[in-house]
């Protein structure tokens, strides 16, 4: 009995040991990171920081790592309220053997007459075996961001895959974020969720709950989407007289989209829709 207890106590260590062996071998490097990610971001700029551009912040779109530590991006931001939208800029990426990353990035800033570009950099850690990244902004100091990436499936990483039939069926929508000035809404924290239903073809329609600065407003309305080879979503609708824009990437393996409002100008509104 001694024997076979003695026996039974070693294959439990071992087991033990070999597993503990196992998660302590898996390091990351560059590599780790590497595909078309959705992005998103949000936080805030404080005024002492930038006068111009104090406020909420959000920022969504695309980005591209290339696995050897450059990184491509493909988005567009609210600053307060003010609308900025960049065609592409790039920076580089360090991803530590305990898959922490650092991103040194140059980024394109609004300013008036034109744009300057900012130094920012980036750190956070890799999971979910290099499609998930979570990220903070640690300079410039004194901006309170967080930029999270969801990488796409293996199929649209080449970026010539994707298209308007990827969104087809019922997608579950979530937002948030502040109106700054968009009348007649009522300025102050924004939230809506709800139900977006894609035809695969274009058209979409929606029936969600907001929360404008806390009334809340049933809505349903229609409309049209386009989803580029790059895989990048835009979103045009009419409601209550008004026409407005989302704009955001594919991200979580081609079954989710990041989206903000990009037109009309006045709102920090950022958020998601998640296939069902």
């Amino acid at each position: 009995m001694t024997s076979i207890t003695s026996r039974i106590t070693f294959l439990l260590l071992f087991a033990v040991t070999a597993g503990q062996s196992l998660q302590a071998s898996k390091e990351c490097g560059n590599a780790s990171l590497k595909g078309s990610f959705g992005e998103i971001g949000w936080g805030a700029v404080p005024s002492p920081v930038f006068a111009n551009l104090g406020g909420p912040f959000v920022r969504v779109g695309q980005s591209i790592l290339d696995g050897n530590g450059n990184i491509v991006s493909h988005t567009a931001a609210s600053f307060n309220g003010l609308i900025f939208a960049v065609d592409a800029y790039s920076g580089i990426y360090i991803v530590h053997p305990d898959c922490t990353v650092e991103f040194h990035m140059q980024i394109p800033i609004p300013a008036p007459g034109g744009s300057f570009v900012l130094p920012t950099d980036l750190i956070g850690v890799v999971s979910d075996d290099g499609n998930e990244v979570a990220n903070v902004v640690v300079s410039p100091p004194g901006l309170s961001i967080r930029i999270l990436f969801h990488k796409l499936n293996k199929k649209q990483e080449d970026r010539n895959h994707c298209s308007n039939n990827d969104f087809a069926g019922g997608f579950g929508l979530d937002m948030f974020g502040d109106v700054v000035s968009q009348p007649p809404n009522v300025s102050g924290t924004f939230s809506r969720t709800g139900r977006l239903v894609f035809d695969g073809n274009g058209g979409f329609t929606a029936h969600s709950n907001a929360s404008y600065g806390g009334v809340i407003v049933p809505e349903t309305f229609a409309g049209t989407y386009s989803i580029d080879a790059g895989c990048k979503i835009i979103m045009h609708y009419t409601l209550a007289g008004k026409t407005f824009t989302w704009f955001g990437g594919l991200a979580s393996k081609g079954n989710a989209a990041t989206l903000m409002v990009t037109d009309p100008p006045g709102a920090a509104v950022v958020g998601t829709v998640t296939q069902q």
